[in-house]
């Protein structure tokens, strides 16, 4: 049989991988499973060089993927069987003849796209999620979103604010495709240079800003209230 692609789960991914429609798929009824012929391609239909011809479990499939697509790892790749998940625990073998690869996007919170995290625990404590699609995610939380921070490898700036009552630490959290070092300063000893508008701080400061990485989540920050995202 030729590969049949589970579309519903393929349109909400940016990728798919799949069986060429013209190449079956090798199904093994022994215990050694045998090698699955797979190609990968894009939404739009264009090939990723990803080499599969000789993989043998499929940990080892979702991970030379995820390397040709330079993702930080094979957690972002799922490999489905009609729209069902297979694990890595599962034989080669199992991904049948009408194998699906999903690429997810690593960058994901309630299904949609994040763009960069920021937080501020200056006057209170908060934190802001903002999506590619404009919206937000609020929490009165500093790190609520540090494990998501960290799932996404996410490049974090931090400042601190050196006021003296109210001192603390702020940050900015960004893709590292987004990440341009030569776009930030480190303020080793403190930033006196605003101090009638911002105050002081230490720490990292993008230089078409005035304030430390976060700084601009005031602390009048609320739901319904969130500045936009500086990038």
């Amino acid at each position: 049989s030729t590969a049949d692609p589970a579309p519903a789960a393929a349109e909400s991914a940016g990728y798919s991988a799949e069986a060429p429609a013209e190449v079956p798929v090798a199904v093994s009824d022994a215990t050694t499973p045998a090698p699955v012929s797979l190609s990968a391609a894009k939404m739009d239909g264009t090939l990723i060089e990803a080499d599969l011809s000789d993989v043998k479990t499929v940990p080892e499939v979702r991970s030379r993927i995820a390397n040709a697509l330079g993702k930080k790892n094979g957690k972002w790749v799922k490999l489905l069987v009609d729209d069902r998940n297979i694990p890595d625990e599962s034989e080669l073998s199992d991904l049948g003849s009408k194998c699906t690869v999903v690429v997810t996007d690593p960058y994901m919170l309630d299904g949609k796209a994040v763009k960069m995290i920021a937080g501020s625990a200056v006057y209170g404590f908060r934190s802001v999620v903002y999506f590619e699609d404009g919206s937000t995610k609020f929490s009165n939380s500093y790190e609520t979103f540090f494990p998501l921070i960290e799932e996404c490898g996410f490049k974090m700036y931090t400042s601190f604010d050196d006021d003296r009552y109210y001192r603390g630490e702020q940050f900015e959290a960004i893709r590292v495709e987004d990440d341009d070092p030569s776009e930030w300063v480190e303020n080793v000893k403190s930033n006196t240079v605003n101090l009638a508008t911002v105050g002081s701080f230490t720490g990292w400061q993008r230089k078409n800003s005035i304030r430390g990485a976060g700084g601009f989540l005031g602390s009048n920050t609320k739901e319904g209230n969130i500045p936009p995202c500086p990038i």
